[in-house]
């Protein structure tokens, strides 16, 4: 994801994410900051406002910083942009708290449960919109 010139990726297998404060110009050229670690030797999965666990979907308007921590099932959002490696988050969505994982939701004769998402993939935000894909009952939620 990119905004305001920044580069944001998630680094899934290493449960973080990578931050640039602006586009790379050269190869190889290490990130700024990490998240979800604190360093970027860290690789640990983790449940905590500072933790992630598989995270695969970025987003950002240059502002906020939203990620899809997948395995932990739920999304993670910065009401500001993180500034140091290892920045707790600021809101949860999906889970009650941030060392809970986010509710798997059940099967209803109507339908699977549509307040709920199971293994958020990809996330985005205008800075006022909030939207989220979840994989495993194949839905979007649109805040």
């Amino acid at each position: 994801a990119t905004g305001e010139e920044k580069l944001v990726l998630a680094d899934s297998s290493n449960n973080r994410v990578l931050i640039w404060n602006s586009i790379p110009t050269q190869i190889n050229q290490p990130p700024d900051l990490v998240i979800g670690q604190k360093d970027l030797y860290s690789n640990q999965p983790g449940l905590a406002a500072d933790k992630l666990n598989w995270p695969v979907g970025v987003a950002t308007d240059g502002k906020h910083l939203l990620v899809a921590d997948t395995e932990n099932n739920r999304v993670l959002i910065w009401n500001e942009f993180p500034t140091q490696n290892g920045a707790p988050a600021d809101l949860v969505l999906g889970a009650p708290d941030f060392t809970t994982m986010g509710k798997i939701p059940l099967p209803h004769p109507d339908g699977w449960e549509k307040k709920y998402f199971r293994w958020p993939w990809d996330v985005f935000t205008d800075g006022t919109r909030v939207i989220i894909t979840g994989t495993g009952i194949g839905n979007v939620l649109i805040w």
